[in-house]
């Protein structure tokens, strides 16, 4: 399901930043036999068995699309609208909203807006049901604002008339199993969405004990629209690294780097862990931080991956029914809308 500035960063800062390309040729994708062509600067990738993630970012803004595979459908599109917004509309689902119907190329759309806060960031998510006939596909939409949405109105509007639907909709799959510990689903269908690793149904404090590390970072490649020619690179990334104690202690280090500066930072505190969550205490300016621990996985090799999403102002975590929406097995580990996924290398053996 849909996966998305704690928004931005969780998502983008890995994949939205990319070289521009200026290619007249149309660049067509598919996603579970629909094609659709995807517009120039805009990046593609699959997000889970049954959907393709789409994303563009510039300074100003940025925009993420979920483009579902289709389905088969019957002839009442509101109902069909309401089937989808149950499926895809994550914390929102629960809503009754009055889809707005217009049309795109001679095709009928149904599609809401909203305001919606996912881990504690709030941003403007879209839910569009495409008419196909026999079939409907999705699209899910994320944009920072009203105003980013109005902007990528045009390069939206061109993804949803470029939509070619199959011959016959997809035969329907299983739902995916539960995670006994992190509620999360595992899907098997592609070997990338197969968990490494075993889930560890409960967690302490001893066993968080050791060198943790998490971090990210991005690469702008910057085309020059007129020339074609290279006109430079901008770099981003940090990284962070906790080494927790069995007693609850912890020393803290960050390195970040943006362009040619770097910042280097040190500080400690204490963690405890209580109900879900784990909470950092630091000595100094950095406070507070609480996080819902989504997932443990132990993996063969020895190492160990925490997935963690972080809790909003409030301090309340995601439900089952966010998680079961939002994370997903990618790339042999949990991961989720504006997750952290820190890792642990395998401990050596006493001798």
């Amino acid at each position: 399901m849909p996966m998305r500035y704690a928004v931005v960063i969780g998502i983008c800062v890995f994949g939205c930043f990319g070289t521009a390309r200026a290619d007249a040729k149309e660049d067509r994708r598919e996603v579970g036999g629909l094609t659709y062509a995807l517009p120039a600067g805009w990046k593609s990738e699959m997000e889970g068995p049954d959907h393709a993630r789409l994303t563009h970012a510039d300074a100003k803004r940025y925009c993420i699309i979920s483009l579902y595979e289709s389905r088969a459908a019957a002839a009442d599109l509101d109902a069909e609208f309401a089937k989808e917004w149950q499926a895809v509309a994550g914390p929102l689902k629960d809503q009754k909203p009055t889809p707005v119907r217009r049309k795109v190329v001679g095709r009928t759309v149904l599609e809401v807006s909203a305001p919606a806060t996912v881990s504690g960031t709030a941003l403007l998510q879209r839910v569009v049901v495409l008419d196909g006939g026999a079939q409907v596909t999705t699209l899910v939409i994320f944009t920072a604002d009203a105003a980013a949405a109005v902007a990528y109105q045009k390069a939206i509007d061109g993804i949803i008339a470029s939509i070619r639907f199959p011959a016959a909709a997809p035969a329907a799959q299983a739902p995916a199993a539960q995670a006994p510990a992190a509620q999360a689903p595992v899907t098997t269908e592609r070997p990338d969405r197969v968990l490494i690793g075993t889930l560890q149904p409960t967690v302490t404090l001893a066993d968080l004990a050791g060198t943790w590390s998490y971090g990210a970072g991005s690469v702008a490649t910057y085309v020059d629209s007129s020339t074609g020619s290279y006109a430079g690179t901008s770099t981003v990334f940090f990284g962070e690294t906790y080494v927790i104690k069995a007693n609850g202690a912890f020393d803290y280090k960050f390195t970040g780097r943006s362009g040619n500066h770097t910042v280097r930072e040190a500080d400690g505190g204490t963690v405890t862990l209580s109900g879900g969550f784990v909470t950092f205490q630091f000595k100094g300016a950095r406070g507070t931080k609480k996080l819902q621990l989504i997932a443990f996985v132990n993996q063969p090799s020895g190492a160990s991956v925490l997935t963690f999403s972080p809790t909003g102002k409030d301090g309340v975590g995601q439900t089952a029914e966010w998680i079961a929406s939002y994370c997903n097995v990618v790339k042999g580990v949990y991961a989720c809308v504006g997750s952290e996924e820190w890792g642990r290398a395998p401990r050596k053996s006493a001798k």
